[in-house]
């Protein structure tokens, strides 16, 4: 009974170490093919993100640039503003002086 068992094991286990290396050595040619379609999957997707990057750099160029032409163009307005009110407060000053000196 002992030496049936030992040779079921060895039986086992030379069967299960041929099945193991049969099935190993395919396992490692689509390990390598997997890694080989990752990296390529990888530099794609690099790729892609560089782009899409590049591509949202260049809109916030372009919004950056717009918002500094708003600022400028309120700041203008704003001084444009304040010019009239100066020339509202001469108009009013020299009317006041000359009603000044009409009633005296």
């Amino acid at each position: 009974m002992d030496i049936k068992r030992r040779d079921f094991f060895k039986k086992f286990g030379s069967k299960t170490a041929a099945v193991a290396a049969g099935v190993a050595a395919p396992a490692l040619v689509h390990l390598d093919l997997l890694s080989d379609g990752l990296t390529a999957l990888s530099k794609d997707l690099n790729n892609k993100l560089g782009l899409v990057s590049a591509e949202v750099k260049e809109q916030i160029q372009l919004l950056h640039n717009r918002l500094d032409g708003a600022a400028l163009t309120m700041s203008y307005q704003q001084l444009q503003l304040y010019f009239i009110f100066l020339l509202l407060v001469l108009s009013f000053a020299i009317d006041a002086g000359m009603t000044a000196i009409w009633l005296v």
